[in-house]
């Protein structure tokens, strides 16, 4: 068991440095990061008290998928294996648990704590033969796969809109929208095999074009919904929202740029430093999605 403990020490330092940068100054990047997202989420929004277990859930229904429990079970007894799964979800919410306290959320942080533990000890991942059905085509595969992966959590978003409408709060609402288009931000951060660009017979430029036009049908048939009740109950403020699901789709077509820009690989620190400052400063996008376009024609002309 300590064994396996190191082993996961050693692979997130590997996967640092092969962002590029030293595993020490990593860690702390990503923990300035994580407390900066934080106190901006608290500051923005008074249910960020319920956003953030909700957040820290999402992250950890991820160890415990298949892929992760599957290999512990051949390698460990019951005994060290919910052991070593309850020390993964101790560590990964202590953090949220940490920030929650400085809040005065105790009763929110004592209930994430109590169901990281069980989420630990019990399993979530029984097999059934029920696929959870999309809105999309079979074109677009990053947002049927990433819907199915994380439909609790789109779940999650559009009962923010919905609570945004019933109780009046606007603000709510559209921080429920904004979050569905970093959600689907998400479904392009890892590459896939170059064996899926492989396959098109096409030149770059129509390769990209298709896939951004792609992701404009997902994000389109995933937010479109959300836009649309805020139209409706929030006519006033319909050119608002109309700008943040502009902006919405625009990031989500940058990602895919910053994405094949580094292809094979995975977006490099020097590349994931300037999509964040663009992020905070949009109007970067205007240097930011030239340079990506730019790098990203070579890449895929290599592998097409």
């Amino acid at each position: 068991m300590k064994y396996y403990l190191i082993l996961q020490i050693v692979r997130i330092k590997r996967w640092f440095r092969q962002l590029g940068i030293h595993p020490w100054i990593g860690a702390g990047l990503m923990l300035l990061l994580f407390i900066a997202l934080s106190k901006a989420l608290f500051f923005k929004t008074e249910f960020a008290k319920w956003i953030y277990p909700a957040l820290a859930l999402t992250i950890l229904a991820r160890f415990s998928s298949k892929s992760h429990i599957q290999p512990l079970k051949l390698l460990f007894n019951t005994r060290d294996r919910k052991l070593i799964r309850c020390l993964e979800n101790g560590i990964c919410t202590l953090p949220f648990i940490f920030f929650l306290l400085l809040n005065q959320q105790f009763f929110i942080a004592a209930g994430l704590f109590v169901f990281s533990m069980l989420m630990a000890l019990f399993a979530l991942n029984h097999q059934t033969n029920w696929t959870v059905p999309t809105p999309f085509k079979k074109i677009p595969f990053e947002f049927i796969i990433g819907f199915r992966k994380t439909f609790l959590f789109i779940f999650f978003l559009y009962f923010l809109v919905f609570k945004g409408i019933q109780v009046d709060n606007y603000q709510l609402s559209l921080f429920g929208l904004a979050l569905l288009f970093f959600l689907s931000m998400s479904f392009y951060t890892k590459p896939e095999s170059s064996y899926f660009v492989w396959i098109f017979s096409c030149k770059s430029v129509p390769f990209i074009r298709r896939k951004l036009l792609d992701a404009l049908f997902g994000g389109v048939v995933l937010v479109g919904p959300a836009l649309i009740c805020l139209f409706v109950f929030f006519q006033d403020k319909y050119l608002i929202s109309l700008l943040v699901f502009a902006i919405g789709i625009v990031f989500l077509l940058s990602m895919i740029l910053a994405k094949y820009s580094a292809f094979p690989h995975e977006i490099n620190l020097p590349q994931g430093i300037l999509y964040t400052l663009s992020l905070w400063f949009p109007p970067m996008l205007l240097i930011v999605i030239p340079l990506f376009f730019k790098q990203s024609k070579p890449k895929l002309d290599t592998i097409l």
